[in-house]
């Protein structure tokens, strides 16, 4: 009894690992897109554990601490003890007259109450007179200990139109989904290629296009 032929076609088992290459693809852009957010919010958690401050960055509105300090400078602020501040430090506190609005200014002199607490003259470097105020420890936010000039423009701009955060989200996802398509396509290119390649080289391929093998 002879040996039984079977023909082996090259695209036996194609659309399988067609979609076993779109599901690879697919989870890639998954991760990738997850790794984005989570270095996102490991990056502003970090920033907050090592300043110990909920607010570690804030941008210069006006200039009355100029020229030490411009607008649109970014000052990154470090929670620090209160008996650690001194005169000539650069503090961010919580104005008496409104605790929701921060304001930056240099400590200009140091006094104590009748209870040993410390209170704290301020004054803006611009300004020609002290503020109008006694500043205690729990206004305090913390004290300025960098400053990155000018950069702060952008994120007042996110800020003051919030719907180019969501465009500028949705650009960088764009970006990382197109350059995953291509390398996506090159890489099914030339894998298509091999295959196509490793079909054809058979020494017993007949005129139907298929690879012979021999079965017994």
């Amino acid at each position: 009894m002879g040996p039984s032929i079977a023909k082996y076609s090259p695209d036996c088992g194609k659309g399988s690992i067609d979609m076993t290459r779109e599901g690879g693809f697919i989870r890639r852009i998954a991760v990738l897109s997850a790794g984005v957010i989570a270095i996102y919010f490991l990056t502003i958690v970090s920033f907050q554990v090592v300043f110990g401050t909920q607010t570690p960055f804030m941008v210069v509105v006006s200039n009355s601490m100029y020229p030490t300090l411009k607008i649109n400078d970014i000052i990154i602020v470090k929670n620090v003890p209160i008996d650690d501040i001194k005169i000539g430090d650069i503090i961010v506190f919580k104005s008496p007259l409104n605790p929701q609005t921060p304001i930056v200014h240099r400590v200009i002199n140091v006094i104590e109450d009748i209870g040993g607490t410390k209170i704290f003259i301020t004054k803006g470097d611009n300004n020609p007179t002290p503020d109008p105020w006694t500043v205690s420890g729990d206004l305090i936010l913390g004290k300025v200990v960098y400053v990155i000039p000018q950069i702060g423009v952008v994120p007042k701009i996110l800020n003051t139109y919030p719907t180019l955060k969501f465009a500028l989200a949705a650009l960088i996802i764009a970006i990382i989904l197109v350059s995953e398509y291509i390398d996506y396509m090159k890489n099914r290119e030339n894998e298509e290629t091999l295959d196509a390649g490793y079909g054809s080289e058979d020494p017993l391929e007949d005129g139907g296009g298929g690879t012979e093998t021999l079965l017994y």
